[in-house]
């Protein structure tokens, strides 16, 4: 009895993949988004943006019409160290106490290969948004082995300036180009119509 219940969880997950649009929630455990910057010509300081929230859904039939929005607290930003993560959440860095939240919403998605795509859309870092393109691999959706629950990865990279968000705060020290590197594991949460807001 329990393999015929398990073979028809396994054939529901398969006839969700070809569903169309479905939506999933970021695991703000398993999402990580970590970022590199030159410190003054000796190594690269990395930092991370703990505990992400947001939604994205995808159509794995048809990759334009997937869609992927994020919100991080400046707060959460995390250098591993009392007195660093003071100053960089301070006023010349990310000020987090006047802009508390950084979010990325997409707009276009592009699939360059089987597991390839470039996602593209607004960031908003310090009150300035700006376009962020992000390069990315879908690396897998099934049912979590811990879980049992329908999960889907994604792993994706990106580079900005800072300076194109207002932060230029000692620049003879403090790279300009913040190197992005993002991990993705997301739970799904409704199935989602392709009719869903048409009237």
């Amino acid at each position: 009895m329990r393999k015929y219940l398990l073979g028809i969880s396994w054939l529901s997950l398969s006839s969700a993949c070809v569903a169309g649009p479905v939506e999933f929630v970021l695991d703000p455990i398993h999402t990580q988004i970590v970022f590199s910057v030159e410190h003054a010509g000796f190594s690269m300081s990395t930092g991370k943006l703990l505990r992400p929230t947001g939604t994205l859904v995808f159509d794995e039939k048809n990759w334009a019409a997937s869609s992927v929005q994020v919100e991080m607290a400046a707060a959460n930003v995390e250098f591993d160290d009392p007195e660093w993560n003071k100053a960089v959440r301070g006023k010349s860095y990310f000020n987090a106490d006047t802009f508390p939240t950084i979010s990325f919403q997409s707009k276009t998605l592009s699939q360059t290969g089987p597991k390839k795509g470039v996602l593209s859309g607004d960031l908003s870092l310090l009150g300035v948004t700006k376009t962020l393109n992000l390069e990315f691999t879908f690396n897998k959706r099934a049912r979590h082995p811990y879980t049992l629950k329908d999960t889907i990865g994604f792993s994706a990279t990106a580079q900005l300036q800072r300076a194109d968000f207002g932060m230029r705060a000692t620049p003879n020290t403090v790279g300009d180009a913040v190197n992005v590197r993002i991990s993705v594991e997301a739970v799904r949460k409704t199935a989602i119509s392709r009719n869903a807001g048409k009237k």
